[in-house]
């Protein structure tokens, strides 16, 4: 015999309605009574219907956040950028009253990937905010799919029903570079990972590129890391050392941080040698020396995409349907003042 909503509410000495708030309206229930409920769920082993009450409301108030296949939990916590891009979605998402919750899927393995307009169809979810470089073939199946997406840092053909939220890339990487040779720096590398397959990172180089070129910079070697952990940049140090490059520019702030701790043991840094990251994560200002970095206000940009695809959801239509963000260049000690 199943366990229903009655069997709760008796259970924990509530009416059916007031475990029904508890599931679905949290906020409007005191401490105690959501104890007394979810204590009662958990010895009675109920699992609410979430499918049935979608069925009624036409709508799961779910939002689907998905992470490209380079992406896991190692990353996640090696790499505070998608952290603080879903803190902000989490952030705008506590400020509104429409009370959805987030629903988070990693496209780490081949069977998720095949299977991502299935996991969002069985959860009735009402739009999604993909974030990072995932294929087109994958794009494909979510406008297939017709839900409402916003793309975050994804050079896509625009699908219908979904909306672009990028920076400009390659202005970033331009303003990266100029600063340096404004600085006086002269042997100034890039680095990058997936410099080849990545649409966000090539477009930072062609920043570079044209800033050497503009200056009349010559162009040293590029700096391929594995990845853009604080450990590749470590390790990468090493060939930084070994070409008497003085500056870099780097796709990431904590790549960045990685270069900073294993150079600053061989040479001073402003005076021998340089480096602006990529993102400004908090830790970009508190490491020691604090870090250049292109700002791309992160957080905000996870506000952006919510506030966005709730517009999307609500059937609001956008023209055009890119969004470019404003980006500026900070300061700090890992550069000539």
């Amino acid at each position: 015999m199943s366990i229903t909503i009655i069997d709760v509410a008796k259970k924990a000495g509530v009416s059916r309605t007031t475990v029904s708030n508890v599931l679905n309206h949290p906020k409007r229930c005191s401490n105690e009574t959501k104890k007394k409920v979810l204590a009662a769920i958990k010895e009675l082993n109920y699992t609410p219907n979430f499918a049935a009450k979608t069925l009624v409301n036409k709508t799961s108030k779910l939002i689907g956040i998905i992470l490209p296949e380079y992406i896991d939990n190692n990353f996640l916590t090696g790499n505070p950028f998608y952290n603080t891009i879903i803190d902000g979605v989490n952030s705008k998402l506590t400020s509104l009253d429409n009370e959805y919750d987030i629903i988070i899927n990693y496209l780490h393995s081949k069977k998720k990937k095949e299977n991502i307009i299935e996991w969002v169809n069985m959860r009735n979810i009402d739009g999604l905010i993909v974030i990072g470089e995932i294929s087109k073939n994958y794009i494909k199946k979510i406008e297939k799919s017709n839900i409402p997406c916003i793309f975050i840092d994804n050079y896509v053909d625009y699908p219908k029903n979904s909306i672009t939220l990028n920076i400009d890339d390659k202005l970033g990487g331009y303003l990266a570079t100029k600063h340096l040779i404004k600085k006086g720096y002269q042997k100034i590398s890039f680095c990058s990972s997936n410099l080849k397959s990545s649409k966000v990172n090539s477009l930072r180089y062609k920043g570079y590129l044209e800033a050497l070129n503009k200056y009349k910079i010559d162009i040293p070697i590029v700096l391929e890391s594995k990845n853009i952990f604080f450990d590749a940049g470590v390790e990468i140090a090493k060939e930084i050392l070994n070409n008497n490059i003085d500056a870099v520019v780097s796709v990431s702030d904590i790549l960045a941080i990685g270069i900073v701790k294993e150079i600053s043991k061989y040479k001073k840094i402003p005076n021998e040698f340089g480096i602006v990251g990529f993102d400004n994560i908090n830790i970009s200002n508190y490491y020691t020396p604090s870090l250049t970095t292109i700002n791309q206000e992160i957080k905000h940009r996870g506000e952006l995409a919510l506030e966005y695809l709730i517009k999307l959801i609500l059937n609001k239509k956008f023209n055009p349907n890119i969004l470019i963000t404003n980006i500026n260049l900070i300061e700090r000690e890992s550069t000539l003042l």
